[in-house]
């Protein structure tokens, strides 16, 4: 039996680059066999330690999919976030977004 590949496989010593940019596409989410969100106004945080983040607008998202979870934690820049399970059609998965409490002032 062979391990499974890891994503990324970086040293423990490598700098960690990040950057956080406006997608240049479209972006849309489909889950349970319908589109959760989707817009052109999408923040997307990039780093060479992890996979692409995208971070939607409120207003892109369909509310109705989001239900809270009893998750959250303190995020090191934005302060408290809460988690949220996504309910669509008939799939289902835990802690699979997460916002910050209050979002820190974009200017």
């Amino acid at each position: 039996m062979t391990a499974a590949p890891r994503l990324q496989p970086r040293e423990a010593t490598a700098p960690q680059l990040i950057n956080v940019l406006h997608s240049p596409k479209r972006i849309r989410v489909k889950f349970g066999g319908r589109v959760i969100a989707d817009s052109r106004n999408v923040l997307v945080l990039r780093s060479n330690h992890f996979l692409p983040i995208y971070f939607f607008p409120l207003a892109a998202i369909d509310q109705s999919v989001l239900k809270p979870s009893k998750q959250g934690q303190q995020h090191p820049v934005g302060g408290e976030t809460k988690y949220w399970d996504i309910e669509a059609g008939d799939r289902r998965a835990a802690d699979a977004a997460w916002s910050f409490t209050a979002p820190p002032d974009e200017n």
